[in-house]
């Protein structure tokens, strides 16, 4: 375990260093760093989530609005997952549908696609820690909003992140595209665009339902509040 953590340390910083250069090394490296990545932007969006809910309870005595469950913390990783995995899937069919040439093996696709995107890593890392920025304490809206400032330009980064990845390798992988490599990449980024919004009908439902009903318990404590002073 010493030596392969060793060695993906060794893959990851050469990515960093040079994104586009191929570098040999186990299968499963890109995996880990994909995984990484989700684990970091769902840390997160829980310590944002978890944040607003103890300020409302501390702002007043008479609420107690429980912090997220694990099991609703694991959607959100899981949905993650899922995003990327839209992602590889979509990237990997157009190599292989747009090229009239060698079709590009899934390994050295996934590695490809681990070495364009392993800075997501570090933006996502530095996305947890802006996330602890957010102050919702005070009673200034402006100064909440400002508050995410660093938290919505990290998480556009990480997302541009992942669409160059998906274009450069596209790019890298079709040798001798059916049409021209520009218009591969723009259906691909199309298409996910298309499973994302499926996903956000089909399957974030359930999560919606999961944080709408914190909201929704605040909500009914506000209520009762009021309604117990008439």
């Amino acid at each position: 375990m010493q030596s392969s953590a060793k060695n993906y340390f060794s893959w990851l910083l050469a990515s960093w260093k040079n994104p586009s250069c191929e570098v040999r090394t186990e299968s499963y490296f890109s995996y880990i760093s994909f995984v990484i990545e989700a684990l970091f932007m769902t840390l997160a969006a829980v310590t944002i989530s978890n944040k607003f809910l103890t300020t409302a309870n501390d702002s007043q005595s008479y609420f107690h609005i429980s912090k997220l469950a694990f099991s609703t913390d694991l959607k959100i990783f899981l949905c993650l997952l899922i995003g990327m995995c839209f992602y590889l899937a979509v990237g990997y069919v157009t190599c292989l549908l747009g090229s009239r040439g060698t079709k590009v093996g899934f390994t050295t696709y996934m590695e490809r696609f681990g070495q364009l995107t392993n800075y997501a890593i570090i933006v996502n890392l530095l996305l947890w820690f802006a996330s602890s920025l957010v102050n919702f304490s005070v009673d200034n809206f402006f100064t909440i909003a400002a508050s995410f400032r660093w938290s919505i330009i990290l998480l556009s980064v990480s997302v541009l992140v992942w669409q160059l990845g998906l274009i450069f390798v596209i790019n890298k992988s079709v040798t001798q595209p059916l049409i021209s490599r520009v218009y591969l990449a723009l259906i691909a980024v199309l298409v996910v665009s298309l499973l994302f919004y499926f996903m956000d009908k089909i399957i974030l439902q359930d999560l919606q339902t999961a944080l709408l009903s914190h909201a929704t318990d605040f909500a009914n404590q506000i209520g009762n509040l009021f309604g117990s002073q008439y």
